[in-house]
């Protein structure tokens, strides 16, 4: 996938490293003083890693209200299961049709939730299980869904918390770049794309991951919203993330700001 979309080592100049390895299981649980969190699942490759460059694009986000640099290094950089625990404070559950009964779910689980029915398929104790999600990385066929229903506020908060570990012994030796063009309404992972919501602004970058989201929004907002898009009646609005989403994208600055990960005031200095 990243070498069709052009992220190979001939044209980067640096190797495309999987971070949490082929299985998704490659990781560090790194200890952070959170509300949420006493410690994050962070890819081996990023924790060991000396220093970071994170390079997002800024959009728009069904959950989050906009999607930067707190969500690019904060789900980015989470391990699969950390993902899944930061979308979902649901237990997963076993599709019985899908489920093959091969049994590496069971060997995964970190508490022996998970065992076998009579019909030989893979079965969860809802009582045991402590949401750690590694099951639905492990599932090869897809029978261990990931539960996407969170309280969105709380999902805010947890991807700052992962920011937060992301950056954890190298917050002076990280830098943060939004792309702000094309600013598509919904998230990049899914499989289509719409009408920008405003015209391309430029390239922010800062050492500060709080500040640039700020910067990043405020920018957007300032701008002219293009009725064509999502937008449509309410481009001339204020609060162009919210109009498209509904959902209080300030409450993830408000959170990072809290556990120490950065400053919403800014200085924006333009480059030309």
């Amino acid at each position: 996938t990243a070498y069709g979309n052009g992220f190979s080592p001939g044209i980067v100049g640096a190797p495309v490293l999987v971070a949490d390895g082929l299985a998704g299981d490659d990781y560090v649980n790194v200890p952070i003083k959170g509300k949420h969190y006493k410690s994050c699942k962070i890819a081996s490759a990023i924790n060991h890693a000396q220093a970071l460059i994170s390079f997002a694009h800024f959009k728009g986000h069904e959950a989050s209200g906009f999607g930067g640099t707190l969500k690019n290094i904060g789900m980015g950089c989470a391990a699969p299961s950390g993902k899944q625990n930061q979308h979902s404070d649901v237990k997963p559950k076993v599709n019985q049709k899908k489920c093959t009964g091969c049994g590496t779910c069971i060997r995964k689980c970190p508490v022996n939730a998970i065992s076998l029915n009579d019909a030989k398929r893979a079965v969860i104790s809802s009582g045991v299980c402590i949401g750690c999600a590694e099951c639905t990385v492990a599932c090869r066929f897809a029978a261990i869904g990931v539960n996407w229903k969170t309280d969105l506020k709380l999902m805010q908060e947890k991807m700052a918390e992962y920011a937060l570990a992301a950056v954890s012994g190298k917050s002076d030796k990280s830098l943060f770049i939004n792309v702000i063009l094309r600013v598509s309404p919904d998230c990049d992972c899914f499989n289509f794309s719409d009408i920008p919501i405003v015209p391309d602004i430029g390239i922010t970058a800062s050492k500060d991951p709080v500040a640039l989201d700020q910067a990043s929004v405020d920018l957007v907002n300032n701008a002219p919203g293009i009725s064509a898009s999502k937008l449509g009646e309410r481009a001339g609005e204020k609060d162009k993330f919210k109009v498209i989403s509904e959902v209080d994208w300030a409450h993830q600055l408000n959170h990072a700001q809290a556990i120490g990960l950065g400053s919403r005031e800014y200085k924006l200095v333009e480059i030309k």
